[in-house]
């Protein structure tokens, strides 16, 4: 007769059935599965409480397994995979979203502390005399994602921390429409009137050529980059922004 093996891993093997069991009435093995299934339908257990009893406690007499609990836990989970309640299944995928989330939250909270311990590095713009932090302070959510309060508190933080440049834009915030177009430089602007201008380097940037963004221009059919855009792009930026010079003009 060939021995059972227990179906949870780590165990070590019964020993064979008793012959009462493994034989049928004409003296010929039988297959364990036939006997399991006879066993179940009859509502017995699939392995006689005297044959564990026996088989199992001459193992553990012989040797003393190294995990005691582990047979039980491998058995718990077993059961919990293969009969998950619904509530479960069904919000499976949202907890493990969660645990993904918290889990690069930590990650990008360890990776910020880890860059505000460092000295923050300062380099010259170009050929010019602009000694610019090695971070920019960007600005496109001001006025659609952020409230000015909201600006205000970032700007204040980010310039305490030693960032000294901060980046906008004539089409600012985005997305982009004429409702809230030049909303972010009025943000700015009004924060601004209480730092002192040669500590704050201001880079804003003129629309390149655009046929859908003609309410950047007045009475523009189109708007492109020649000398009469960038004169009134960046008269109409220093009036939003309450200042009399740009440090730095880009072409979006």
């Amino acid at each position: 007769t060939r021995p059972l093996f227990c179906a949870v891993a780590g165990r070590p093997p019964h020993p064979p059935l008793p012959a009462s069991v493994t034989r049928n009435s004409r003296n010929q093995p039988r297959r364990a599965s036939s006997v399991l299934s006879r066993r179940r339908r009859q509502g017995q257990p699939s392995i006689p409480p005297s044959y564990l009893a026996a088989g199992r406690g001459a193992e553990v007499g012989r040797q003393r397994p190294r995990n005691r609990n582990f047979s039980m836990q491998q058995m718990a989970l077993s059961a919990f995979v293969t009969t998950p309640s619904s509530s479960y299944s069904n919000n499976l995928p949202r907890l493990t979203a969660c645990r993904s989330q918290r889990w690069h939250a930590r990650r990008l909270r360890s990776q910020v502390r880890a860059q505000a311990q460092q000295e923050l590095q300062y380099k010259k713009l170009g050929d010019s005399d602009l000694l610019i932090s090695e971070i920019t302070l960007g600005t496109m959510t001001f006025g659609e994602q952020n409230t000015e309060k909201e600006a205000h508190d970032m700007l204040s933080y980010s310039f305490d921390q030693g960032i000294n440049i901060l980046d906008t834009a004539e089409m600012y915030p985005v997305p982009t429409k004429k409702e809230t177009q030049g909303r972010t430089d009025l943000y700015i602007g009004r924060w601004m009137q209480s730092k002192p201008r040669d500590k704050v380097i201001l880079a804003t940037k003129v629309s390149g050529y655009s046929e859908r963004s003609t309410y950047l221009r007045d009475n523009a059919e189109v708007v492109r980059v020649d000398a009469a855009n960038i004169k009134e792009s960046v008269e109409k930026s220093l009036s939003r922004l309450s200042t009399d010079y740009i440090d730095l003009l880009q072409i979006h």
